[in-house]
């Protein structure tokens, strides 16, 4: 197989031809929703379980676990027949805080803050009302900590990965021009997201683990254009 620039150039310019002269079949649609993603993160777990194990005797409130995460998806389809192709960024977020006293009478407080902006690219699908989607995912993760009881936020990681995506898709029509949809999916990462300034600040052990992040949830959408 061919990988020059030149035979890169030629095969781009052949699809987005056939892309757009394939327009005046197609809809655009744009959507817009709610998602509730659930997190399976084993190595930032036993990260958390130390920190909390070994402040145990002061803390009053303990660290949470990132078991879920909420968020927002902005899309664009693009519908050919009874085929979706799909481009949507896709926002997860959620804090976590431990809160104690140390003996000195001294507050101790930990904040961390997850967020992941997601680009995703994917195919669906379309039999009547099911849909089944296959595609790519970006992850841009963000890890922060907030820097004692002040405003001011701490990057500790700040890192990316590539995700293998599927789902289903329940579509209903409330009109002409207006769809909702239910989206279960999930991802498979391709690549893990180191965690070593997360146990440093929480475990004084700059040697943390990696971690992969393996995502799945739901999504609550609406679709805005001709159904």
């Amino acid at each position: 197989m061919r990988c020059d620039v030149q035979y890169f150039s030629r095969c781009t310019i052949i699809a987005l031809i056939v892309l757009f002269s394939s327009a005046s079949y197609g809809q655009f649609n744009v959507r817009v929703g709610f998602n509730q993603t659930f997190v399976s993160a084993d190595a930032l777990d036993l990260i958390i379980e130390n920190y909390n194990q070994a402040n145990a005797t002061v803390l009053e409130k303990e660290m949470g676990f990132l078991n879920s995460m909420q968020g927002i998806n902005i899309g664009v389809d693009y519908k050919i027949g009874n085929r979706l192709l799909m481009v949507h960024w896709n926002n997860f977020s959620k804090q976590h805080a431990a809160i104690g006293e140390l003996t000195d009478g001294s507050l101790l407080e930990e904040e961390l803050f997850y967020t992941t902006n997601q680009f995703l690219f994917a195919v669906e699908n379309r039999f009547n009302n099911i849909g089944i989607g296959t595609g790519m995912a970006y992850n841009q993760w963000r890890i922060k900590n907030r820097i004692a009881s002040s405003d001011f936020k701490r990057t500790l990681v700040s890192d990316s990965q590539w995700s293998a995506h599927i789902h289903l898709a329940f579509n209903f029509t409330s009109s002409a021009r207006v769809g909702f949809s239910i989206i279960p999916f999930i991802q498979i990462p391709l690549s893990d997201i180191g965690l070593g300034p997360v146990n440093s600040e929480l475990n004084n052990n700059s040697q943390g683990p990696q971690e992969d992040f393996n995502l799945w949830g739901i999504q609550f959408v609406f679709i805005n254009g001709q159904q």
